[in-house]
């Protein structure tokens, strides 16, 4: 048996301990043949804007936009924790900032759902391939009380079947 564990060099795990610690708690159980990978995962940075990435040791800041650069990579074992408790990957919720600002050009292989009021996630997320579409958060259904979220699946009814079905925990 082998544990695959992705640490990203910001999450805050020393791998050494974790790998010494891993050892002693596996001892004596089910557990004690298998062994722990680690995968270490460097920290990124890129431009948020133009998405240049920016060299380590280099400003935290874009030299071309003058913008902070935010973090693409370095911080992966929360969502990779998500996965591994349920046995698949999260999907991500994201608004339109958030998603320029942090998530653009990434993550990929993960299931979005998007949140676009203004207009058709098409129009706005670049690019970005959308499971679901929340289009409002004033929307009226009857048996809710008030304002209520109101979101679209990206398909028609056999691909909605198809989702559900590789979906079911």
């Amino acid at each position: 048996m082998r544990l695959r564990v992705r640490i990203g060099e910001l999450s805050g795990v020393e791998p050494e301990l974790l790998s010494s610690a891993y050892s002693m708690w596996c001892e004596g159980t089910i557990c004690d043949a298998s062994k722990l990978e680690i995968v270490r995962v460097p920290a990124a940075w890129a431009c948020p804007e133009c998405q240049r990435p920016i060299p380590r040791g280099e400003r935290l800041r874009c030299a071309s936009c003058e913008v902070p650069a935010r973090l693409r990579q370095g911080d992966e074992i929360f969502l990779d924790r998500i996965e591994a408790y349920y046995g698949r990957k999260p999907m991500i919720y994201t608004t339109v900032d958030f998603h320029r600002d942090n998530l653009e050009g990434y993550f990929g292989e993960y299931t979005f759902w998007v949140r676009s009021v203004a207009d058709h996630p098409d129009n706005i997320y670049n690019g970005r391939e959308w499971d679901f579409w929340q289009y409002t958060g004033t929307g009226r259904v009857p048996g809710i009380e008030g304002d209520t979220d109101i979101n679209v699946f990206a398909g028609d009814r056999k691909d909605w079947k198809a989702w559900v079905s590789a979906s079911a925990l």
